[in-house]
C-alpha cells in the first residue's frame, strides 16, 4: 500500500498544479491539464489491473495487495474528479446565462415540434442530427429512454445507461437540468449539460433529451 499512497500524492500534486499556475494560462488550458492528469490516474489504474489479473502463481497476499492498490487509485480519481477539477472549474469558470437559456429554448421548440415521444430510433437519429448540425454551440446531443438506455447519441455516448446521472435524474423527475462546467470525456473541452424530459401527448415523462453545451470560444 506504500506505493498506492505515492501514486495518489503525485497524481494529486499534478492536478494541484494548475491552481498554482492560474496565471500561465487560459481556463481551457488548465482544463485540459486537468483531463491529463485523470487520464493518467486511469491508465495506471487499469495497468494495476491487468497486473492484478495475471497474479495466478503467487500468493494471496500479494494478490490482495494489488487488488487494494487499484481500488486506492480508482478511489484517488473519483475523488479528484469530484474536488480539484470540478470545484476549481465552477469557481473560476463563467456561463454565459443567456446562451444557456437560449439553449434551453431551443431544445423546447424541438420538443414542441418533432414527435419524439415515440421514442423510435431512426426517428430520434434524424431529428437530433439535423438538430446537431444547425448548432455550432453544441457538440453532443443524446435521448434516452426512462430506465436510463440510450434511444441515440451523437456522437456515440460513452456509457451504456444513464440512470445514475443527474442530468438524467432531474429531467425525470420533470426538471430542467443544467450542469456546473466540467471537462467532456468525449472531447476533452469544457461544456455543461442540458436536460429536459419529453413528454407524450398526455404531458407523461417517457424519456430524456440532452445536449452538451460547448464553452469553447
Amino acid at each position: 500500500m506504500i506505493f498506492a499512497r505515492r501514486a495518489e500524492r503525485k497524481i494529486k500534486r499534478e492536478l494541484d498544479q494548475p491552481r498554482r499556475e492560474e496565471t500561465q494560462g487560459g481556463p481551457q488550458q488548465i482544463a485540459r491539464q486537468i483531463v491529463v492528469a485523470v487520464d493518467q490516474l486511469k491508465a495506471a489504474m487499469e495497468q494495476m489491473k491487468m497486473a492484478a489479473l495475471s497474479l495466478n502463481d503467487i500468493s494471496d497476499s500479494s494478490r490482495n495487495s494489488a487488488a487494494e492498490l487499484n481500488e486506492a487509485l480508482q478511489k484517488t480519481a473519483e475523488e479528484l474528479q469530484q474536488t480539484v477539477g470540478r470545484d476549481w472549474m465552477r469557481e473560476t469558470i463563467s456561463v454565459d446565462d443567456a446562451v444557456v437559456k437560449n439553449t434551453i429554448q431551443k431544445l423546447s421548440a424541438l420538443l414542441q415540434s418533432a414527435p419524439l415521444e415515440q421514442m423510435d430510433e431512426a426517428m430520434h437519429q434524424r431529428v437530433l442530427d439535423r438538430f446537431l448540425s444547425e448548432n455550432g454551440e453544441i457538440e453532443a446531443v443524446w435521448s434516452n429512454r426512462l430506465d436510463g438506455a440510450f434511444v441515440y447519441s451523437n456522437p456515440p455516448a460513452g456509457l451504456v445507461n444513464a440512470k445514475v446521472r443527474s442530468w438524467f435524474q432531474e429531467a425525470c423527475r420533470g426538471t430542467v437540468y443544467v450542469s456546473d462546467p466540467y471537462v467532456s470525456a468525449l472531447t476533452k473541452h469544457l461544456c455543461v449539460t442540458v436536460s429536459a424530459p419529453i413528454r407524450d401527448h398526455n404531458g407523461q415523462i417517457v424519456g430524456v433529451i440532452g445536449v452538451d453545451l460547448s464553452l469553447v470560444k
